[in-house]
C-alpha cells in the first residue's frame, strides 16, 4: 500500500475536537466566533506513526456495487418505445421508457 508511505509526521494536519476544551482556547474565528488553538506537536519527529496506527487504519473492503462496465449500449439493445416526458420543470427533466 504505497499511499500509507505518505502518512508521515512532516505532512500531518491533526484536528482534535472536544467540548472539554471549552474555556481553554486562545483564538477565535473572525466570522462565527468559533474558539480554537493552533500549536505544534513537541518533538513530533520522534513519534513512530506506525506504532500509533497499530493496525487500526485500514482501507475498506471493495464495494461490489460500484459499476465497472462503462461500455455504451448499441442502438439495437435500446427499447423501441418512444420516451415519455414525465416531469419538465426548472429543477429536473424526467423521461420514462417502458
Amino acid at each position: 500500500m504505497k499511499i500509507l508511505s505518505f502518512l508521515v509526521p512532516s505532512n500531518l494536519l491533526m484536528f482534535v475536537l472536544s467540548r472539554t476544551f471549552a474555556g481553554k482556547t486562545t483564538s477565535s474565528e473572525y466570522y462565527y466566533g468559533t474558539e480554537y488553538n493552533c500549536s505544534e506537536f513537541p518533538d513530533f519527529d520522534s513519534i513512530d506513526v506506525n506504532s500509533i496506527i497499530d493496525g487500526r487504519l485500514k482501507f475498506p473492503e471493495q464495494n461490489d456495487m460500484i459499476a465497472t462496465d462503462f461500455s455504451l449500449r448499441v442502438l439495437e439493445d435500446m427499447p423501441k418505445d418512444e420516451p415519455k416526458l414525465l416531469i419538465d420543470n426548472n429543477i429536473c427533466r424526467l423521461w420514462y421508457v417502458s
